[in-house]
C-alpha cells in the first residue's frame, strides 16, 4: 500500500513538471502563430507525446499546428481536428480559440471547395469573436463562401452585416469590406451599386497609402464598366490602375485587359495592337491568353495564315505551362514524400523518448523502492533507539522529580526557619503579617523600624543570604543604609501591604518607590524587569 502511494506521488509529481512545460511551450507557439508559422511548429515539436496530452491542451495544439501548416503551404489537412478542438473550446469557455478555430476550419473548407461547410464554420465563430477585426472577416469569408456557392443574395446580405463594426478595424480593412459589398452587388445584377461601393474603396485605399490595392479596385471597376458596354468608362478605369499599379510585371496585364475591352467594344484593330503588346509578356500565362484572344480575332477577319501561327504559338505556350504546372505539381509530391519522412523520423524520435522516458521512470521507481526499503529498516532502528532513549529519559524524569522534591522540602523548610528567625528580630513585631494582627490593631501601633532595628534586619539578611547586604553594596555604591533595608524586606518577601504598614505610606506608594529606586539607584530602565525580579536573582 505503501509502495503504491509512493508510486502515485512520483508519477504526479512527473506529470506536473510535463503539464507545465506544455503549456509553456504552447504559449510560445501561440505568440509566433500569426507571423511565423516556421517556429510555431518548431516549438510544438518540443513537446513530447502531444497524442498523449489532455484535451484541452491537445485541442491547442491540433488547432496551431493545422494553421502553422497552412500558413506555409505545405499540407491541406480536415477540418476533422478542428472540428473535435472546437467542441473542446466552448466546453472550456475559450471564446478566443474558438472563433479562430472556426474561421480556419472554414478557411480549409473554402480550399477543398465545400462552400457550405465553409460558410457553416464561419456564422458558427461570429458570436464566440472577441474583438471587431475577427468578427468582421468571418463576416466577410461567410460572404465569400454563399457568393462561390452561387446565393450572391445572401452574401450581400453578409457582408452588409460586416459593416457594423468598421470603425474598429484598420483602413485597408474596411475598404477590402467595402469591395466586397461592391463584388455581391455586381453578382446581384446591381451593377452601379457595386462601383458606388468599389469607389469608396479606393478612397479608403488611397487613404491607407495602399497603391496595389487602389489598382485592383480599379481594375473591378474597369471590368463592371466593360459589362456595362461602356467602353470609355472602362478605359478610364483601367488607366486609373494602370497609374497606381504600374509595375514592368504588371504592364503586359494591363495591356491584355485593354484588349478585352476594346474586343468588347468590336474596335478589332485597337484589340489586335494591345494583344501584340501583351503577346510580349514573360508571364507565360498572359501570353497564351493573349495569343488565344489573337487567334479568335484573325478568325472573324478569315486571316488563315494569321489564324494557323497564332494557334500554334497558342498550343505551344499552353504546353509551356503545361510542363510548368507538371513540374511544380512533382516538386509538390516530393515535398509532401519529404515532409512525411520527417514526420516518420519525428514518431520514431518520439518513440525513443517515450523508451528513454519509460526506462527513466523505472529506474527511478527502482531506486525508490530500494530506498524505500533501506528506509524502513533504517527507522525501525531509529524506533528501538528512540524508545530506548525515551525510556532512558523517563529514568531521568523520574529521578530529577524526586531532586525537585527534596529541593522543595528543603526549600519549605529553609522557608520555616527563616520565618522563625525572622520572629525572633525585634523588628518582626511591626510586620503585620508575622504577629497576625488585624486591620484596626495595625492602624493603632504603626511604628517605625528604629535604626538598631534595621541594622539587626539587614544583618539576619546578610547571613541567611549569604553577604546578600554587602554585595548589594558593592554592586550598587547608591544605595543608602535605608534603601539596602528596603531591599532586604524585599528579599525576605515581605508583601507590599506589609511595607506600606511599616513606612506609613499606600501600596502605590511602595510601587512607586520601587520603581524609582531601580531607575534612580540601579540604573535600569527595562519596563519589563521589577526591582523583585532583580533582587530575587541577586
Amino acid at each position: 500500500m505503501k509502495n503504491d502511494f509512493l508510486l502515485f506521488i512520483i508519477i504526479l509529481s512527473f506529470s506536473a513538471c510535463t503539464g507545465r512545460e506544455t503549456n509553456y511551450w504552447l504559449e510560445q507557439a501561440e505568440s509566433h502563430l500569426n507571423n511565423k508559422p516556421d517556429s510555431t511548429l518548431i516549438l510544438l515539436r518540443k513537446i513530447n507525446n502531444p497524442d498523449k496530452l489532455a484535451n484541452y491542451p491537445k485541442a491547442k495544439y491540433n488547432l496551431y499546428h493545422t494553421v502553422a501548416e497552412i500558413q506555409k503551404g505545405t499540407r491541406i489537412r480536415t477540418d476533422s481536428l478542428i472540428s473535435e478542438a472546437i467542441d473542446i473550446f466552448i466546453a472550456n469557455n475559450d471564446s478566443v480559440n474558438t472563433s479562430k478555430a472556426c474561421f480556419w476550419a472554414g478557411l480549409i473548407n473554402m480550399n477543398a471547395d465545400n462552400y457550405v461547410r465553409a460558410d457553416f464554420f464561419f456564422v458558427r465563430g461570429i458570436p464566440f469573436a472577441p474583438d471587431a477585426t475577427l468578427r468582421t472577416r468571418l463576416y466577410e469569408y461567410s460572404g465569400i463562401s454563399l457568393l462561390s456557392n452561387g446565393k450572391p443574395e445572401q452574401a450581400l446580405q453578409q457582408h452588409l452585416q460586416s459593416l457594423q463594426d468598421t470603425a474598429f478595424i484598420s483602413i485597408p480593412g474596411k475598404a477590402a469590406v467595402l469591395a466586397d459589398i461592391g463584388q455581391a452587388y455586381r453578382y446581384t445584377g446591381q451593377p452601379d451599386s457595386a462601383i458606388i461601393y468599389y469607389q469608396k474603396a479606393i478612397l479608403k485605399s488611397v487613404e491607407a497609402g495602399s497603391t496595389e490595392q487602389t489598382a485592383f479596385f480599379y481594375e473591378k471597376i474597369s471590368d463592371i464598366e466593360k459589362e456595362k458596354g461602356d467602353i470609355e468608362s472602362a478605359t478610364t478605369a483601367l488607366k486609373s490602375a494602370i497609374d497606381f499599379g504600374y509595375r514592368r510585371t504588371s504592364y503586359p496585364y494591363h495591356m491584355l485587359a485593354q484588349a478585352q475591352i476594346y474586343i468588347a467594344a468590336g474596335e478589332i484593330d485597337s484589340a489586335g495592337i494591345y494583344l501584340k503588346n501583351a503577346i510580349q509578356s514573360t508571364n507565360p500565362y498572359i501570353a497564351t491568353r493573349a495569343y488565344q484572344l489573337q487567334a479568335h480575332l484573325y478568325e472573324q477577319g478569315n486571316k488563315a495564315e494569321q489564324i494557323y501561327y497564332a494557334w500554334r504559338n497558342y498550343r505551344q505556350s499552353f504546353n509551356n505551362i503545361s510542363g510548368e504546372v507538371h513540374s511544380e505539381i512533382m516538386k509538390q509530391r516530393y515535398q509532401e514524400e519529404l515532409l512525411k519522412n520527417e514526420n516518420n523520423e519525428l514518431k520514431l524520435k518520439k518513440k525513443q523518448q517515450d523508451i528513454y522516458l519509460l526506462s527513466l521512470c523505472l529506474a527511478l521507481i527502482t531506486a525508490c523502492t530500494i530506498w524505500y526499503i533501506i528506509y524502513s529498516r533504517l527507522r525501525k532502528k531509529k524506533i528501538i533507539s528512540e524508545q530506548q532513549l525515551k525510556e532512558q529519559e523517563l529514568k531521568n524524569q523520574v529521578a530529577q522529580l524526586e531532586k525537585e522534591r527534596e529541593l522543595i522540602s528543603l526549600r519549605e523548610r529553609a522557608t520555616a526557619l527563616r520565618e522563625q528567625l525572622f520572629r525572633r528580630l525585634s523588628a518582626s513585631q511591626k510586620i503585620p503579617s508575622l504577629t497576625g494582627r488585624t486591620k484596626e490593631s495595625t492602624e493603632e501601633s504603626k511604628s517605625k523600624l528604629t535604626t538598631e532595628e534595621i541594622e539587626e534586619l539587614i544583618q539576619t539578611v546578610n547571613e541567611i543570604w549569604s553577604g546578600f547586604a554587602e554585595r548589594l553594596k558593592e554592586t550598587y555604591p547608591l544605595l543608602r543604609t535605608k534603601d539596602i533595608a528596603f531591599c532586604c524586606l524585599l528579599k525576605s518577601g515581605i508583601s507590599t501591604k506589609d511595607l506600606a504598614s511599616i513606612y506609613y505610606i499606600t501600596p502605590s506608594a511602595i510601587s512607586q518607590k520601587k520603581a524609582r529606586m531601580k531607575r534612580e539607584k540601579f540604573g535600569m530602565e527595562d519596563e519589563n524587569l521589577t526591582l523583585d525580579e532583580i533582587l530575587n536573582t541577586f
